[in-house]
């Protein structure tokens, strides 16, 4: 058991208003999760700016957090899972109550598990370590006046230091959730070496005019070393509506620059303005795109278009979701690629899947993505012939599905 702290007796009033007072407003909640891959091009739909549900406790993010926090309070973590029956045959044992609340915290019932801690709190509120969980949890059920009410109480106590440094981290972590707007930065960097860059054949064959051809110089297998560096910036902009509606945008620059194979070189920029609409339990969000990529140093392509993007929560673990995308793409030939503006013209991109959440670290996702595009077909007849010329399309439809876990 940890060391024990005397708690002022008005904490027990306070413990039971409180917590019902975060209850009516954190179960009206529903949450999201937000993963931005923000690889360039090739990943540009799958997995970027997934909203499963809005920000609040019954999503992976928060009930993975809240556990690992519950994992940090190492008095009471140790041993198996506890069941509500083991509780109802030893309702006052102390140390039993708490690992079952860590049991529901693991298992996603965050609510759950505040309740368990007040009823705890009732009867023993001199356990600092108990009194922590608790305003972890209120912080995690969105209820953050009542968590840095909490929190504050908190500090006023002769904490150990670690219990100390969990109730600064998170008194920071209101105020940060309390700002209208938030900047966020990411920079990366990375090295890769490819054994065949090019991508020749195995065989060392190619075909040209339906002609096998031996492949010879620069056309046989090269390896080669690059630097890839990667800068993102984005931001949130809370409208101050009843309902949480948001802006947001962000911009990503990625450098890739080939030891030897300067004709691979490849430069991206991607930027992207929208906004979030809260509809709940359905989430909108409309956004503006806007796409450059350089290839051997030279300006390749330029997209712009926009997309939307819809999920609706069907409970606090599965939620469905659409997404639909419609760009304009301009390729100019470069001295590696001299049919480039052949393939300019119009990109159709339609994503629906599902998601559900097993457990607090498992995620099973499943994902229909189909592609199409049209392209003029160039031509050295006159202009005015050229229009009625038949346009090139192709499409192309995929299945994902994938098991997360962690």
């Amino acid at each position: 058991m940890a060391p024990e702290t005397s708690f002022p007796l008005y904490a027990r009033g306070r413990v039971r208003r409180g917590f019902r007072y975060g209850l009516a407003i954190g179960g009206a909640i529903v949450g999201a999760i937000a993963i931005v891959l923000p690889a360039h091009a090739q990943q540009s739909g799958v997995e970027s700016r997934e909203s499963d549900v809005r920000e609040s406790i019954e999503t992976q993010r928060d009930v993975e957090r809240t556990a690992g926090d519950a994992l940090d309070l190492e008095a009471f973590s140790k041993g198996p899972p506890v069941t509500f029956q083991q509780v109802l045959e030893d309702p006052d044992n102390i140390e039993l109550n708490v690992r079952y609340a860590l049991t529901q915290i693991r298992d996603g019932n965050v609510r759950g598990a505040g309740a368990t801690l007040e009823r705890i709190l009732l009867i023993r509120p001199d356990l600092a370590v108990v009194w922590v969980l608790f305003a972890i949890v209120l912080f995690r059920l969105d209820n953050l006046d009542e968590a840095e009410r909490e929190l504050q109480a908190l500090q006023e106590l002769n904490l150990e230091p670690e219990l100390r440094r969990q109730t600064e981290q998170y008194l920071d972590q209101i105020a940060s959730r309390r700002k209208r707007t938030v900047f966020t930065f990411a920079m990366n960097f990375a090295t890769q070496y490819d054994w065949n860059r090019n991508a020749s054949p195995k065989s060392e064959l190619r075909l040209a005019a339906d002609l096998p051809t031996r492949t010879v110089g620069s056309s046989s297998r090269q390896d080669d070393l690059a630097m890839n560096g990667l800068a993102q910036i984005s931001f949130e902009h809370d409208l101050g509506l009843q309902k949480q509606h948001k802006m947001l945008g962000g911009l990503v620059f990625y450098q890739g620059e080939q030891v030897q194979q300067d004709d691979l070189d490849l430069r991206a920029i991607t930027a992207d303005f929208g906004y979030e609409l809260d509809f709940a339990p359905s989430t909108i969000t409309p956004r503006v795109l806007y796409e450059r990529v350089d290839l051997s140093r030279e300006k390749y392509l330029t997209a712009v278009g926009a997309t939307v993007d819809w999920v609706h929560a069907l409970s606090n673990t599965w939620s469905v979701f659409a997404s639909g995308t419609m760009k304009y793409q301009s390729y100019n030939n470069i001295t590696s690629s001299q049919t480039a503006t052949q393939r300019s013209g119009r990109e159709y991109e339609f994503e629906l899947g599902t998601s559900q959440i097993l457990t607090p670290r498992q995620r099973v996702r499943v994902t229909y993505e189909q592609t199409r595009n049209v392209a003029a077909r160039t031509s050295t007849l006159p202009t005015r012939a050229k229009s009625a010329l038949p346009t090139r399309c192709c499409s192309a439809a995929v299945i994902f599905c994938s098991v997360r876990s962690r």
